[in-house]
Parts: structure tokens; sequence; C-alpha cells
């Protein structure tokens, strides 16, 4: 069928081609338009952190899925449209004025380790940033209330920090991709215990004894934290702590010294209140090494600890052993002394072997500086002493034992109560009559007469040639004097004469 097109219809037919093309265009661009908004919809829900956005009158114009959550909201769009008073309420008001803060200065404000009242009575731990929220002019329009909760964080921090020091658990915190993995490093460890415990909790019952534990946990756990190390465990009146864990620094071995001799100094403060109240006072070998260690989580699937194995934890458990012997508070081992930057008093007390540490004898030295400064009686001090001692010890090593007799005689006439002097003066007269192999190296065996040697120093204590730290402890005949001498407990009953010694 044949039709004539006129003028008219080619102008309508441009027209209508034209106005499809403009609604093809307008389609493409509203599915474009709704695709990233869409798209930017997903994002926002997508967003961790809490999101508020305010128009510049405070009206609430977008809030995300997570930012409901922590307001306790059904729906976000309960709060889209109201004043921003009324979602941040008065309790919020820093949030508020962080807000206004934004709108006058056209800036950023970060708020950290904030508490956000919310419904229902609860409080939140957040870190808040308030952005100015600009156009395509970089005209302002609002802003922007990011809400991050670290209510799990600090919950975490303040486990961590039950267990080291403040700036160790932010260290920890920071890195927490990395926490518990194994590692092998140098680190220091410290482990300490109270001397003849179980007969001092014999007569106080399980109530006191775990108030008694507890303050003295206290004391002594403040001190590692105040040098920067970390608590490992308790082990029953024992503590175990490390340095250098979980980062080591060049400061470990005198951090860890610095600890043990500010536990010793909060002891005698702790021993003034007990003997106040009539409780029997402490007395607390502290055992020191430096080495390589195993840090990481380490237990089965349903116990971990974090904690630290290796050479260095089984030395420091050693010296702990040897305070007694020695009759110091603070044993450290030549390799802490080695690694050591600042200056200490020191004195060099023996070669010991170490199962399961180091194939050749250990040399250990005891730190004076704490003692020092009491001017206790029951250590060498002076220059003179130290050098004659020294002297002494010299020709120990070089098998001249009657030389060293003559030596520790004269520093024992001195220092009665230094209870080391004693030990080697047993030793040197035991040598000289049943001399050692020529190709001795130095360890000394014979623990027995190290015992009998201690027992006689305790005897003249009480005998009154050593002064006694103590007081009485109840009233009448049957009280008691604790009294320490040298690396030695003892309770003394006055109505029998008789000592009980605990090693």
């Amino acid at each position: 069928m044949e039709g004539n097109f006129n003028e008219n219809d080619l102008i309508l037919l441009e027209n209508m081609t034209t106005q499809a093309a403009h609604a093809l265009v307008t389609a493409s661009l509203t599915h474009e338009v709704l695709r990233v908004q869409k798209y930017n919809e997903c994002v926002l829900e997508s967003i961790c952190d809490g999101i508020v956005s305010v128009d510049n009158d405070g009206t609430v114009v977008k809030v995300n899925k997570a930012a409901g959550k922590m307001f306790h909201l059904d729906s976000p769009q309960e709060i889209i449209g109201h004043d921003m008073e009324f979602v941040f309420s008065v309790e919020n008001d820093w949030i508020l004025d962080a807000i206004n803060w934004v709108f006058e200065s056209g800036k950023t404000r970060t708020l950290q380790n904030m508490q956000l009242k919310v419904p229902h009575e609860a409080t939140i731990n957040i870190n808040a940033t308030v952005s100015p929220l600009t156009d395509e002019d970089f005209q302002q329009i609002g802003c922007i209330v990011q809400i991050e909760d670290v209510t799990r964080e600090r919950k975490l921090h303040g486990t961590l920090t039950r267990y080291m020091s403040e700036t160790l658990a932010e260290e920890l915190l920071g890195d927490d991709e990395h926490v518990g993995d194994a590692k092998l490093h140098n680190a220091t460890a410290l482990y300490s215990s109270i001397y003849a415990f179980n007969s001092i909790t014999k007569g106080i019952g399980p109530t006191q004894t775990v108030e008694l534990l507890n303050k003295y946990f206290e004391r002594m756990t403040g001190c590692v934290f105040d040098h920067n190390g970390s608590l490992d465990k308790f082990i029953g009146d024992a503590i175990m702590a490390n340095f250098g864990i979980p980062t080591h620094t060049a400061k470990d071995p005198d951090n860890a010294i610095q600890a043990a001799i500010q536990m010793q100094k909060e002891l005698k403060k702790l021993n003034i209140e007990r003997m106040e109240h009539g409780d029997i006072p402490l007395k607390v070998g502290i055992g020191i090494s430096t080495g390589e260690v195993v840090s990481g989580n380490i237990g089965s699937l349903k116990r971990m600890d974090y904690t630290a194995i290796g050479k260095a934890v089984n030395v420091a458990l050693e010296l702990n052993k040897t305070c007694k012997t020695y009759g110091a508070d603070i044993v450290v081992s030549e390799f802490t002394v080695a690694e050591a930057r600042r200056k200490y008093t020191l004195r060099e007390l023996d070669l010991i072997r170490v199962e399961g540490g180091y194939d050749d004898p250990v040399t250990i030295y005891e730190v004076l500086d704490h003692r020092l400064e009491d001017k206790d009686p029951g250590i060498i001090s002076d220059g003179d002493e130290l050098a004659l001692y020294f002297e002494g010890l010299s020709c120990y090593r070089d098998h001249r034992f009657t030389e060293a007799i003559d030596v520790f005689k004269k520093l024992h006439e001195v220092r009665p109560d230094d209870v080391v002097s004693g030990l080697y003066l047993e030793r040197c007269k035991y040598f000289s009559e049943t001399p050692p192999e020529n190709d001795w190296d130095g360890v000394w065996e014979n623990k027995s007469l190290d015992l009998e040697s201690i027992t006689y120093a305790a005897n003249r204590s009480n005998q009154g040639s050593l002064s006694s730290f103590g007081k009485k402890v109840g009233k009448g005949p049957e009280s008691r004097r604790a009294s320490f001498t040298g690396g030695l407990f003892g309770f003394l009953n006055q109505s029998t004469k008789s000592l009980k010694y605990e090693l």
C-alpha cells in the first residue's frame, strides 16, 4: 500500500525519534544513578563502624546498620529525620559539642577512648571521628560521625594490664595479627619465691593465706610492671616474670634487676606493716637470667597460656633456689651481668651447674645495692672487705686452700653474719683435707656441707652474734620470734629454745 509523506510527517517523525532517544538516555542515566546509589548504600552498610550523617540544620540524614545496632534500634529509620540532640542525648553532650565544633571550624575532630551512653542504660567504649561533609563545590552541607566500638579491645586491654605494663599491653594490641605467635628471641627471666612459705601458712589458715598472697602479689607485680616486665604466672607463692616479651629491648636485663631491687624494697615496707600487726615478716629470694627463650601460646586446645620456655627460664629458677644457700636476696647469672648497661654493686658468689641449661658452669652474682642502702650488717660492704673476699675466692679457685682459710677466717671475724664467707671457710677446710681433682672445674658438689655451715651460722645468730630481723608474735611464754639469718628462715620457740629451719 503506498502513501505520501508530507513535510509535517517528517517533522513529527524527527520529534518522536528525538523523544525516544531522550527517553533511552534518561532511562540509562536513571539506571546508573540507581546503581551508584545502591552501590553507595552497600558500601555504607558494609562498614563495620557506625556512621551517622547530619545536615546543616542538625537533622539526621543517614544511619548505617552498624550504628543502628550500637543504639539498639530495630531499624536505622527510627532516628532518620530527628534532631541530633534526640539521637545523642544529654549524657552524650561531648559528642554534640564535637559536632558543633566541626560545623563552626570546618575541621575534623577525633576523640579516643570515650564512653557513649546508649538505650537500656548501657555504655560502650568508642573512638569517634566527626568530619565535615561537603558538596562538589566544597561547600559544607553537614557532617559525618564515625563511631568505632572498642569495648572488646578495652576489655582485652584491661585483662592484659593485669599481666603486663600499660606500654606492653598497648604494643601487643597494636600487633594483634601476630599475638600468640611462637617466637625465638632474647629475654630476661625473673623467678621469685617466699622462704618457708608452708611453715608460715600452717598457723594462719586458708583465708589469711589468700589475703597474704594477694597483698604480696599486688606489691610485687607492681614492681615488675613499673619496669616494663610481663607477668608469666603465679606458682603457689612464686612469681615468674619476663622482660623482653613480647618485644626484646636492650634494657631488659637492667629492667629485671631494677624490678628485683624495687621488689626487695617493697617487701621491706610490707614487712614493717606485718610486724606492726604481729605477723611474721617474709623473706624472698629472686633469681634472674638472660638468654634465648621461646615465647607464645603453649597448652592444649581447651586451655593455653602465653608463656616462655628455654634456658633463661631454667637458670632463673635454679638461681632462685640458690638464694637460700648463699643468704642472698637477688642472684643473677653471668649472662644478665654481661648485658646489663647500668652499674650495680655485685659480688661474685660461685660457679654452679644448671641441669637442662648449659654444659659449662655458670658464674652467679649477688646484687647488693638495696642491702647497702639499708646498711645491712649481714653483708660485706666496703671496698677493703670486698677486696679481701675476692682474694679468698681467688685462692679457693687456685686450689690454695690453706691461704683461703686464713683470708675467709679474717673476713668472717669482721663480718660473722656473712653467710657466703662462712660457706667458703667450711669448703676450704674440707678441701684442705680432701683436695679436688686437678681438672676440677670449680663447681662445689657437697651440698650437705653447705647445709651444716648454714645451720652453724643460724645457731650463732640466735646466740646473739647476729642481729635478727623480727619481733615477738603472740603473748606469754609460748611467744615466738621470726628471724632471718642469711639464707635461712627460722622459728625460735622461747620456752624450749629450740630452732626449726626450712631451706
